[in-house]
């Protein structure tokens, strides 16, 4: 044992915090972007877009919350405005939910190319119903009520239910917008994507039906093969990955089926060629439930309807939900960030080089949404981030002065603490790695000599548990005392006590 580790050792051992500390780690630099709160969004649960609804120079952030000062009155809609000096102080209005419950603002948008702002509403309670309101005219905000209402879709009609509405323009290229629907069929357990189009008059039409088959999560828009064609990209449970693409007027069809490696493929977002290569790009994001960490596979085209992967990375995180993905120009340099949001951290990645990918922020968090938008018109754009209050973050080219900076590293590594601990005969050891390196775990008594090594071998990424029971090579048990598990990956170590008891 060198020395270093030895004296590193004895720190751990002076110390009185009985849980596991890092030493001698090598961290990974996610640095290169300075960031600042801005402020916050009291009552802001969910974002759904982003639009100056009545007019009024100002944009409006459209979402949901529960009412200020009752956290458990259910979701209503909400509508804030931005009212300068990086704050969206002003709630404009917030809904009344009629049937109690949550309010679903599924889009916002101007479909049929009036002028007049649309706004899109399911209800948890009435999930088969897709309301569609309009302003009355240019200053009026598109309020869900029986003047405003547009356009109702009853989805019992077809058997499905709204699983998540998203909005896009003329996808197929024929002059019309059209929305796409997420439907999930209640008694079949089989999901497909509706899409339907402004008919030019006074209603809509559907010109498309996909079935995916298994549960989905985002959808993912983009001509992501430059054949001058819209694709519609979406993952499911399964960790497959599916490519729609529109052929001509009216007309959608399965173009590519690719493979995230991971089941819960469920997040998704396009990026506009953030590695300036000529080519858009696409994020899959997935989560192994069973082996314990996410992976993140970008794809990019290799032509005549065809993906590669460019790059990937794994994530160590707990608790496993899905997060969210979203893409901006962070830093105004003209090139896309994309960022990732999870219930343990946010981080930001940019290109490095062709299909070359790195963090470049990082901070704890604990949210559960995310989004980007340059509200303030000055070049950056804002990340939006947490549930009920929203934060905002955006970059600063220098040091921040009075703002209060979030910048932080993390490593490509976790080391856990051991169960049970104290422990009377067996303990085990969790770790969790982001890429696959070579591992050593090692036992170390009080005096620094090697009492086992567990692990000396190449593992894969994810989440790995190794028993240590504390006995001899002849059998015999192990004195009581002070011990030390140490983790090295690579030219990192973590060292972390425990304590045995017989």
């Amino acid at each position: 044992m060198s020395l270093s580790r030895f004296l590193g050792i004895l720190c751990l051992l002076a110390c009185t915090e009985p849980y596991p500390a890092v030493l001698f780690a090598q961290r990974g630099d996610c640095s290169g972007l300075n960031m600042v709160r801005l402020g916050e969004i009291p009552g802001l649960g969910f974002i759904r877009g982003f639009a100056d609804l009545n007019h009024n120079g100002l944009v409006d952030i459209v979402g949901s919350g529960p009412p200020l000062g009752n956290p458990n009155g259910g979701y209503r809609l909400k509508i804030f405005e931005y009212t300068g000096d990086n704050r969206y102080a002003r709630q404009v209005y917030e809904g009344r939910t009629v049937l109690g419950g949550f309010d679903h603002p599924e889009w916002i948008g101007d479909s049929d190319g009036d002028g007049l702002v649309e706004l899109a509403i399911s209800h948890q309670d009435d999930r088969q119903n897709l309301f569609v309101y309009e302003s009355l005219d240019s200053l009026s905000y598109p309020i869900p009520d029986s003047i405003n209402l547009k356009w109702q879709l009853r989805m019992w009609d077809f058997g499905f239910l709204v699983r998540q509405t998203v909005y896009d323009e003329d996808l197929d290229n024929d002059g019309l917008r059209e929305f796409v629907f997420g439907f999930a069929d209640s008694v079949l357990q089989e999901a497909a994507i509706f899409i339907w189009e402004w008919d030019g008059r006074s209603g809509y039409k559907e010109v498309g039906r996909l079935i995916v088959g298994e549960n989905y999560g985002d959808k993912i828009f983009g001509d992501f093969d430059m054949d001058g064609f819209k694709e519609i990209i979406v993952g499911d449970t399964r960790g497959v990955v599916h490519g729609f693409e529109t052929a001509d007027n009216d007309s959608f069809y399965q173009h590519w089926t690719g493979k995230a490696f991971v089941q819960n493929a469920m997040r998704g977002v396009a990026i506009n060629d953030a590695d300036q290569d000529g080519k858009p790009e696409f994020v899959i994001g997935a989560a192994s439930f069973e082996h314990g960490y996410k992976l993140y596979t970008m794809f990019e085209t290799i032509g005549n309807n065809q993906y590669e992967i460019v790059w990937q990375d794994t994530l160590c995180e707990f608790p496993l939900g899905f997060g969210k993905m979203v893409a901006g120009d962070v830093d105004d340099d003209g090139v896309d960030e994309f960022v990732i949001a999870s219930e343990s951290n946010l981080r930001v990645y940019n290109a490095v080089a062709d299909n070359n990918f790195q963090c470049v922020f990082i901070m704890d968090y604990g949210g559960s949404d995310l989004d980007t938008y340059d509200a303030n018109n000055n070049g950056y754009s804002e990340i939006l981030y947490g549930t009920h209050p929203h934060q905002l973050l955006e970059y600063v080219p220098v040091t921040a002065v009075g703002g209060e900076s979030v910048y932080s590293f993390t490593t490509f590594f976790e080391l856990y603490r051991n169960y049970p601990n104290p422990f009377n005969s067996s303990t085990t050891i969790a770790f969790c790695l982001r890429f696959s390196a070579r591992v050593q775990l090692t036992i170390y008594d009080i005096f620094g000599r090697e009492v086992e090594t567990l692990v000396n071998e190449l593992k894969p990424p994810g989440y790995h548990i190794v028993k240590w029971s504390a006995i001899t090579d002849n059998e015999k048990g192990i004195a009581s005392g002070i011990y030390f598990y140490s983790l090295s990956v690579d030219k990192s170590t973590r060292t972390a006590k425990m304590i045995l008891l017989r």
